[in-house]
């Protein structure tokens, strides 16, 4: 690297942190009371933590409504800043793979919902990579079913019950939730209705909800609550970190904060365009009963289960 570049890189450098001064100086008592919530929630957040919180967001109306009106997941998880460690299990292929046919790359959207299916029959912690490609199978059939011209799939074109494993389960989905990457501070998110930054949709999206969607271009993945950790189901070729690799496979993948999930979708756009807008879902599934058999195997009416 000549002089020339040095200098340049150490002014971007001295420049950014005279913004991020101005900043903090601005919103000196917004962070003393961000510290006193997290202190009163016993969430090991420090006053370094909240710096970094709102120079990276943007506080919108509706965020703030949110915290003073529920405590939300991110007060629940443990923020640690000593470095990721991670704890991953992968498959023995991706959605892509040759047997798949002309399904082949489409069914991200239907994979994470059988990844979140069968994180009800087995726990998460306990999944291997036999398990996982259990998953994409089962998901590659959920696609087949579902679309009828071989397109990607939205959402909105899941079925509100499926049958797995002879349990019958109710998907419910939480209102979508159009989010960006705004590291500049420079959107109006009140112009575009349901919209928030990035971080604060994935927040928002798993208040209540098991996991949430996360779609960008024709990309979607899974965040997983379990207990107080998150886990990162994706069903692309990924390496251990999640990160995109020729000879990837589909991905379990355990994050240490909310703050890693949120480096994760960052790391997955990287390189695109400065505003990538993302849709977040909020989705919660519970078994509701399973098929009654009949003699001709045809499963007819719902046996609701005992309550």
């Amino acid at each position: 690297m000549d002089q020339n570049q040095t200098e340049t890189q150490d002014q971007n450098q001295i420049e950014k942190q005279d913004e991020n001064r101005v900043i903090k100086k601005k919103y000196e008592n917004w962070i003393k009371q961000q510290d006193s919530n997290h202190n009163s929630l016993n969430c090991p957040y420090t006053k370094r933590e909240s710096e970094v919180v709102l120079i990276n967001k943007v506080q919108s109306e509706q965020y703030q409504n949110n915290i003073k009106n529920k405590t939300s997941f991110r007060s629940q998880c443990k923020v640690s800043r000593s470095g990721i460690r991670n704890t991953f299990v992968q498959g023995s292929f991706h959605q892509g793979d040759i047997r798949f046919g002309l399904n082949s790359g489409k069914q991200c959207v239907a994979n994470c919902c059988s990844a979140l299916a069968f994180s009800k029959l087995k726990d998460l912690t306990q999944w291997d990579q036999k398990y996982l490609d259990k998953v994409l199978i089962y998901g590659n059939d959920l696609y087949s079913r579902v679309s009828g011209n071989n397109h990607h799939l939205l959402i909105s074109d899941l079925p509100p019950i499926l049958d797995i494993s002879g349990k019958l389960m109710q998907l419910s989905l939480k209102e979508s939730i159009s989010a960006v990457i705004d590291t500049s501070e420079t959107i109006d998110f009140s112009e575009f209705g349901n919209s928030l930054p990035l971080d604060q949709a994935l927040q928002e999206s798993l208040v209540d909800y098991d996991a949430c969607f996360i779609c960008a271009y024709d990309t979607s993945f899974l965040a997983l609550k379990h207990g107080q950790d998150l886990f990162l189901f994706d069903s692309h070729a990924r390496n251990e970190f999640g990160l995109k690799h020729s000879n990837g496979k589909s991905l379990l993948l355990k994050l240490s904060s909310l703050d890693h999930l949120y480096q994760y979708c960052c790391n997955m756009v990287s390189g695109a365009s400065q505003n990538q807008w993302f849709e977040v879902t909020g989705v919660s599934i519970s078994i509701v009963g399973e098929p009654v058999m009949y003699n001709n195997d045809q499963r007819v009416f719902l046996k609701t289960m005992n309550k």
